[in-house]
């Protein structure tokens, strides 16, 4: 279980996108991971054990529980929309790494290993993707450290990075917005909570996110010193938009040991990327098409890889972009709302349309904050998902009939 929360949670934005954002803002990119490990801590210690006693398959069935059908659907539908642009992003990193790896961009290469992910993850379901994860964490964790230690204490060259919090660069609205935005989607998302939805018990997913929760703490560090030491002697690693990582492996490590690094870098986006899709085609067969038979889930699976790789091929771009973007649709609308049905559920009612509205206000300030940055001021855009979450907070908790106990 610990090694499929990791494998999980370390993808495109995790590797590639955090060295690039070390690269451009230097040692503050490590926030990114560290609001992870603190969301994970936090899940550990009040609502892991309670969310596996649900019985449920999915987040949305856990709306269905504590509020209601309508509150699984409309939870579904903002999940599988968000979700596109999460699964979009790791086909997106997927294809640069082929690319450098080939020496040139090669479709038909991308098209079919796409291909592959997809076919296994329709075809094994969950089993499959945890069996997979047991493989690929373990070299994904061996590869990034190996690099790191080898540019730091092999590469001939004592380097001591300058290690600060904040810059001007990432200043304190970035520092706000990602601890709520990227803190919450760990503390709350629907992949990570996919994996103590399929623990052994409460007492098991408790432990593994706690654990998961240290080592993501770690590798947070590890991997922003990569791009901090790429950003101080290899500048040129900026330019040609292939990726810092990459160019790392290419130019700045032996050989031998860039094998073991791009292995580690595809098994990390092999990983999350089958996670993300087969908790989507769920959620969409069980949640919103309200089907529970496997060829539906795998024709969803196919269905939903499908649309992912066609975002993937018309909009290439900043992968942490891509990911805070459906991040920002997620966090404001789903994470407060949830919160509040779950720690009120069997305790205190809630009014069904108040905590629906709390949902649709919320995920609406973080559809214009990631999308309308070209009508709205950056200012603006980049405070509205903390907004939006201050909004579902406080419409989630008024939806609640503090008076009116649920009789035992």
């Amino acid at each position: 279980m610990v090694m499929s929360v990791l494998a999980t949670i370390i993808g495109a934005s995790t590797t590639i996108g955090i060295v690039d954002t070390a690269f451009r803002i230097g040692f503050p990119a490590v926030w990114w991971l560290l609001w992870g490990s603190l969301g994970l801590l936090v899940q550990a210690l009040t609502i892991s054990r309670r969310f596996r006693s649900f019985g449920a398959d999915t987040l949305p069935d856990v709306a269905r529980i504590t509020v209601g059908r309508s509150a699984e659907t409309l939870l579904a539908l903002l999940i599988c929309v968000a979700w596109i642009g999460v699964i979009a992003g790791q086909f997106a990193a997927m294809s640069g790494i082929l690319s450098f790896l080939l020496g040139t961009e090669n479709r038909v290469m991308f098209l079919a290993l796409s291909g592959i992910v997809i076919a296994y993850t329709s075809l094994g379901g969950q089993l499959s993707v945890v069996r997979t994860d047991m493989v690929q964490f373990p070299v994904i964790l061996f590869g990034i450290v190996l690099c790191c230690a080898y540019l730091y204490l092999g590469s001939g060259t004592v380097y001591v990075p300058q290690v600060e919090l904040l810059n001007d660069s990432y200043g304190a609205v970035d520092w706000a917005k990602q601890f709520f935005v990227i803190g919450g989607v760990y503390f709350l998302g629907p992949d990570i909570l996919s994996r103590s939805l399929i623990a052994k018990d409460g007492r098991t997913a408790r432990r593994s996110v706690l654990m998961a929760s240290g080592v993501l703490a770690v590798f947070a560090v590890v991997i922003t010193l990569i791009g901090v030491w790429a950003r101080q002697f290899a500048p040129e690693a900026g330019q040609g938009g292939k990726g810092v990582l990459l160019f790392v492996l290419g130019n700045s490590i032996p050989r031998p040991l860039g094998v073991i690094l791009g292995l580690a870098i595809v098994s990390a986006l092999l990983s999350s990327v089958d996670t993300c899709l087969i908790n989507a085609a769920s959620i969409f067969t069980k949640d919103i098409l309200r089907r529970e038979n496997i060829p539906c889930v795998r024709a969803s699976v196919a269905g939903m890889g499908l649309l992912a790789l066609a975002f993937t091929l018309g909009n290439r771009g900043d992968i942490i972009a891509m990911l805070t973007g459906a991040y920002s649709i997620y966090a404001p609308g789903v994470i407060c709302p949830m919160l509040v049905a779950v720690l009120c559920h069997g305790t205190h009612p809630l009014r069904r349309g108040g905590w629906l509205a709390a949902v649709v206000l919320g995920g609406a300030c973080g559809v214009l904050g990631a999308y309308g940055k070209g009508m709205l001021p950056a200012d603006v855009a980049n405070a509205l998902p903390i907004l939006g979450m201050g909004i579902s907070l406080a419409v989630s908790l008024a939806s609640v009939r503090w008076q009116t106990p649920v009789s035992k």
